[in-house]
């Protein structure tokens, strides 16, 4: 009689031990020491995105600045009791993984993860959706602090990388220097030369979008990680003079650790957006719903002046992305 009436039991603790371990394997994003936050930012949803794709359970493993966004009280934390509960943990590089095949495995996913299938412009339903959770996870704690947008303009992102300090300074913009700087190394544009594209690629994009949109009156606000916006925008302003044009940037205390989440969510909520290949950027594209976003393809070097041949121009609204000589 008591065998019977045991059996509802031990049927009812099996289903939930099988519940619990529907997936012997699980995913955490591992944040690289010393990066810059766009770095793991985009780590993170690299790795966010296989848990998501396969229906994993992920770990966040808290870096720089997390804490500030929704995404370190909604994800579950990486400790040391979970990580027991795995018999392997390992870190992906390049290997191709069965994410799927059962072996209680911990992976690790980074930004240097190379296996992961991704793409920014990924328009697929689950990828989309993918964005959506994405948007609740992005989103900061405190009420940030954003450009008020006019209604009555087209309004423009501009993401200016200088470095402000973090890094080593560009030489376009000291192209009468011909020595690396400092002797032995190099300048920050000549190891990303997309990450630090010249003035004259924000210039002639902005130029392009006035153009595209009918020599309309546009909004144009500049992001930057300098430590003197005002003097971006002056150069800008002065070099499209001609264009109808209202720029605006942060004319407070600005640098390359400041205003990090205002930046973040003030760069997402433009129509366009201009970029550089900077993953801080790409992370506010992932989260925005821009109309057009810009990002450089191609350079050369003419001496000591970085050249932009090719930007890409992607218009979500279309099932391709243009790609613009502008040589």
């Amino acid at each position: 009689m008591h065998s019977i009436r045991w059996k509802p039991l031990i049927l009812w603790i099996g289903l939930i031990f099988t519940v619990c371990n529907a997936h012997s394997n699980g995913i955490a994003n591992l944040p690289r020491k010393g990066s810059r936050f766009g770095d793991n930012l985009l780590g993170y949803c690299k790795a966010k995105w296989i848990a998501y794709k396969y229906n994993l359970p992920f770990y966040l493993k808290v870096f720089p600045h997390a804490q500030e966004l929704a995404l370190a009280q909604k994800d579950s934390l990486l400790s040391a009791g979970i990580r027991k509960g795995y018999t392997q943990e390992v870190h992906v590089t390049r290997q191709k993984i069965n994410w799927l095949q059962e072996s209680r495995t911990l992976y690790y996913l980074s930004l240097n993860t190379k296996s992961i299938a991704w793409s920014i412009t990924n328009t697929d339903s689950l990828f989309m959706q993918f964005r959506q959770e994405l948007q609740e996870l992005i989103s900061p704690v405190r009420k940030p602090s954003l450009p008020t947008l006019p209604h009555d303009m087209i309004s423009v992102a501009v993401h200016v990388r200088k470095g402000g300090g973090y890094d080593r300074p560009l030489l376009s913009d000291n192209p009468d220097k011909t020595e690396p700087y400092p002797t032995g190394t190099h300048y920050a544009d000549q190891i990303w030369p997309l990450k630090f594209p010249p003035d004259t690629f924000y210039i002639d994009q902005i130029r392009y979008l006035y153009t595209y949109f009918g020599n309309q009156p546009l909004y144009v606000y500049i992001f930057t990680d300098d430590k003197n916006p005002p003097e971006i925008v002056r150069t800008f302003s002065s070099a499209l003079s001609d264009c109808q044009l209202q720029f605006a940037c942060r004319d407070t205390e600005n640098g390359p650790d400041k205003n990090v989440i205002d930046d973040l969510m003030g760069l997402s909520i433009f129509d366009c957006l201009i970029r550089p290949t900077s993953n801080f950027s790409v992370c506010a594209q992932l989260i925005g719903n821009h109309q057009i976003i810009i990002w450089p393809k191609q350079y050369h070097w003419e001496h000591a002046q970085l050249i932009i041949d090719d930007v890409t121009v992607y218009i979500p609204s279309r099932t391709s992305s243009l790609c613009k000589n502008i040589i």
